[in-house]
């Protein structure tokens, strides 16, 4: 029996196939999730794309978030900047169940009032400022 050299190192399973003494071998990740991953590890901007693609399906962005890890390096990331958090945060108390529940802990109450008061002050201040007697 003569055998013949394979035209090309690639088998259509994915993997690399190589001359193994006895013969040709495949060598290929052995779970789909490694093979995906090698293909996503070798581009940042290949890998968020399709991670953003991933997450718009709801099922798949409740089980990214299930998983403890993912959701810490998420809202990390999230809330690194400041202009950032605060859109989130905005946009989590213009809910009402949300913004009851976030009231009843005093010192997110205490901070939210503590914002309010400064800000009103700088307003003020601002105000005294264009208006000077004469």
């Amino acid at each position: 029996m003569i055998m013949l050299p394979r035209p090309c190192c690639m088998s259509r399973a994915g993997g690399v196939s190589a001359w193994s003494g006895s013969g040709w071998s495949t060598r290929r990740p052995r779970r789909k999730r490694s093979r995906g991953s090698a293909t996503l590890a070798r581009d940042d901007s290949v890998a968020a794309h399709a991670t953003a693609d991933l997450l718009r399906r709801r099922a798949v962005a409740a089980a990214a978030m299930s998983d403890t890890a993912a959701k810490q390096v998420v809202n990390k990331v999230q809330f690194e900047d400041p202009d950032t958090a605060a859109e989130v945060v905005a946009e989590l108390l213009r809910r009402p169940a949300v913004a009851r529940q976030t009231m009843a802990d005093p010192g997110a109450r205490d901070a939210v009032n503590t914002a309010q008061f400064d800000n009103s002050r700088q307003f003020h201040e601002g105000l005294r400022g264009h208006f000077r007697p004469m």
